[in-house]
């Protein structure tokens, strides 16, 4: 069985089996699904299956749901088998190209200004206010009054102001 077909057929395992498959991990990696008492050791899962462990089926289905809520595009099975792949190698969802099934080369969430709400602004003029201010502080006679937590405080205020709004 590939991991194409698992992540296809993914509701038909209990959430207590283990899916191990063959490296490098890949839509056509010869893969098994098998029983993971939860006291067992991964290493000792991967001798008895006789491959590497992917992620318990439990985890692949909140992986898949997960992106299944929060991508709105249609979800074919070779896209939702790249986000099993992605999620087991880097305990996060991948971000995809313009729904073109490509992984991004962009490893952070791009920062965008459009669709902004009026808190959204007030949050980036503090954000980006609280810099400049540390940064001014920090590079005149008073830098005793410098501080790393108003820096990480203006920080998140710019973050909070710049995260990607969902569009109704």
């Amino acid at each position: 069985m590939t991991l194409l077909e698992v992540i296809r057929n993914l509701d038909s395992f209990d959430d207590d089996h283990a899916i191990c498959a063959s490296r490098p991990w890949a839509i056509d990696s010869d893969t098994i699904v098998g029983d993971h008492p939860r006291e067992m050791p991964i290493l000792e899962i991967e001798v008895l299956l006789g491959k590497p462990y992917l992620l318990d089926v439990h985890t692949a289905k909140e992986a898949v749901d997960g992106w299944r809520a929060n991508v709105k595009s249609p979800h074919t099975a070779e896209e939702l088998c790249k986000v099993v792949i992605h999620y087991a190698e880097h305990d996060a969802w991948p971000v995809f190209e313009n729904n073109t099934g490509k992984l991004s080369s962009q490893r952070f969430v791009k920062l965008e200004f459009k669709n902004r709400r009026w808190y959204d602004w007030i949050l980036i003029v503090f954000g980006i206010g609280g810099l400049i201010l540390q940064l001014v502080i920090l590079m005149s006679t008073k830098s005793e009054q410098f501080s790393w937590l108003n820096v990480m405080v203006s920080g998140i205020f710019l973050w909070f102001g710049t995260v990607p709004r969902k569009t109704k």
